[in-house]
């Protein structure tokens, strides 16, 4: 079951409606994928950082609306001390919750499979609202449009803060775009973009987040706080 935080709204949970737990529900654990860095079709960070976002727009539409999604590139086996054989940048996972064109009170959930740059089938995800009033849960608070999120704005908030990131560590590597929803934090979607990196200081492998908002693009929470 993936849970969604606390929100301001009603707090909701969702699953995937085939009632057969999370592996039978969705593909998101990158350690999951298999290393195929000689198929064509392979996507990576060379693709661009918002590669997933644009991959979701091409299939349902530039403004589908998307509860969350998630995006994950390998670190490299030097940076996350894993062996795992996937090369530094490539795609492992591109999957989303997006509203039902069919039945806007659904969502849906989509996963990429990364070694045709394809998605797969859509499955039903139930909603549980939990610490709320069922009745009154509205699943526009929920979704945001993906035409609302300056995909193009991503490698641009990433190159920004290179200055920064190569002060503080040896090496380094982007590692996940991530949208968000809701929560007692930050009313509003956020955009995530998470790093891995070495420490400068002492090898240590450390891993943290740049958040921004949807819409409106305003830092949230800076990758290395001043």
């Amino acid at each position: 079951m993936t849970r969604f935080p606390r929100t301001l709204a009603a707090p909701l949970a969702l699953a995937c409606a085939l009632g057969l737990g999370l592996t039978a529900c969705s593909n998101d654990d990158p350690a999951a994928s298999t290393p195929a860095s000689s198929n064509a079709s392979v996507l990576t960070l060379d693709d661009g950082p918002d590669v997933c976002l644009r991959k979701l727009a091409e299939t349902f539409g530039a403004d589908v609306e998307i509860a969350e999604l998630s995006s994950q590139f390998s670190a490299g086996d030097d940076i996350s001390g894993l062996i795992t054989g996937v090369p530094q940048g490539q795609l492992v996972t591109c999957s989303a919750k997006y509203r039902s064109p069919d039945d806007p009170r659904k969502l849906l959930s989509a996963q990429l499979d990364t070694n045709t740059g394809e998605f797969g089938e859509p499955r039903p995800v139930n909603i549980t609202v939990m610490g709320g009033d069922a009745s009154q849960f509205d699943l526009d608070q929920h979704v945001v449009a993906l035409s609302q999120i300056d995909a193009a704005a991503i490698a641009g908030l990433m190159e920004a803060r290179k200055p920064q990131l190569d002060s503080h560590y040896s090496a380094y590597a982007w590692k996940a775009v991530l949208v968000e929803g809701p929560r007692v934090t930050s009313p509003a979607h956020t955009l995530r973009l998470g790093l891995q990196g070495r420490l400068a200081a002492n090898d240590v492998v450390d891993s943290r987040f740049l958040t921004v908002s949807i819409p409106g693009g305003e830092v949230v929470e800076d990758i290395i706080p001043d």
